[in-house]
């Protein structure tokens, strides 16, 4: 995080880069509401809200222990979202916490999740990132993405869209018209 922080600013806007909240801490999922009551979940909430992003892209390191868990195809009917998707390299992408998208109106939200300590990952997680500083919404931000990993982008954007459809949360998201389908 530090070195994208270095890279200068975003093609438009500005971009709020949090390197680390919680290092070397007991690990309590951003799934669970308990999590935002932690010191770390308060100061992540208080950064949002302060800065209200349009684009909100959270990346997370798991062990790899955690990666059957976190691609499970029944993720959604046992921890109430849909599985991530592993692009490539062990690095997975998904959407955040119903948490945050009950509370908050981001045009865009990724999650972005990494094999702990895998340089290879990291890389591709810093790359990921830079599309998202350098491409302006959503439907561009995810067109490159698609341009990258046109499978996965695309079972990734279907899950989510299955998963959110029936809720009732203050989005942006436009249902009935998701991303486009057409390569770019």
């Amino acid at each position: 995080m530090r070195d994208l922080a270095k890279e200068g600013s975003p093609a438009k806007g500005r971009a709020i880069i949090v390197p680390a909240i919680c290092e070397n801490k007991k690990h309590i999922s951003t799934l669970r509401e308990k999590y935002y009551h932690t010191r770390e979940g308060r100061s992540l909430l208080s950064i949002i809200k302060q800065h209200k992003p349009d684009i909100y892209v959270e990346a997370h390191c798991y062990r790899q222990s955690a990666y059957e868990a976190l691609t499970d195809p029944e993720r959604k009917k046992k921890k109430g979202v849909p599985p991530l998707i592993e692009l490539e390299k062990g690095t997975l992408i998904g959407s955040v916490s119903p948490f945050l998208l009950s509370r908050f109106a981001f045009e865009t939200s990724i999650l972005l999740e990494v094999p702990c300590r895998s340089l290879e990952s990291r890389k591709v997680v810093l790359e990921l990132l830079k599309v998202a500083l350098n491409f302006g919404n959503r439907d561009e931000i995810f067109g490159e993405y698609r341009r990258r990993y046109p499978k996965q982008i695309g079972e990734a954007v279907g899950l989510f869209y299955a998963w959110f459809s029936g809720k009732t949360w203050p989005h942006r998201f436009i249902l009935s018209k998701p991303f486009s389908n057409s390569k770019p």
